[in-house]
């Protein structure tokens, strides 16, 4: 398969969904971690996620509790988030070796035998594309995991998505390896400073 570079607005692609990704994530640690919300500059980091993205879209939905707070829903929220910003990495994924989005990549390679009109493009492609979104995190973790060792070459297919799990497995490591490592250091500046 070709190789397509990303470019310019492919990297901010990427780094926007590794900040999502990561911010999600801290979000939802520092929930179960109090005692890190006193380190400032990590408070500060996940208060400008939760006034920014997190509370306009629970108060757009319904979900904000009358005093303010998330609860549940906003961990949830959080997940959607990580979510999102995991399956626009598969997308980056998908242009970067098809040089189309996942969208193209349904039509291309899924929908071959429907009409070829407008309509009956949308309905092969959208229910792909929401159960690959659904799919997507869980699928890609699932290959990450159990085909690390396969050749760099390799591709797999799997609910509508090809995903190379070495570039998976990056990923998940780089996320989740820096928000272990903030959290580390956070906590270790909390018992420094306090």
């Amino acid at each position: 398969m070709p190789r397509f570079r990303v470019g310019i607005s492919g990297f901010l692609v990427t780094v926007v969904t590794f900040l999502a990704s990561l911010l999600s994530i801290l979000a939802i640690a520092v929930r179960f971690m109090p005692a890190l919300d006193d380190v400032r500059y990590l408070k500060d980091a996940i208060d400008v996620y939760v006034h920014y993205l997190r509370t306009p879209v629970l108060r757009l939905t319904g979900l904000l509790e009358p005093d303010g707070t998330a609860g549940v829903v906003g961990i949830l929220t959080d997940l959607f988030f990580f979510w999102v910003a995991f399956f626009a990495a598969v997308n980056v994924f998908t242009y970067r070796h098809e040089g189309g989005l996942l969208p193209s990549h349904i039509y291309a390679n899924h929908c071959q035998y429907h009409a070829r009109g407008t309509y009956s493009a949308l309905v092969c492609v959208v229910p792909r594309l929401l159960l690959a979104f659904a799919a997507a995190p869980i699928v890609c973790t699932v290959y990450a995991l159990t085909k690390s060792g396969a050749p760099k070459d390799r591709l797999y297919s799997a609910a509508y998505m090809t995903i190379q799990p070495r570039e998976v497995l990056g990923y998940l490591v780089t996320v989740f390896g820096s928000a272990a490592i903030i959290l580390l250091l956070a906590q270790h500046a909390s018992h420094f400073y306090m």
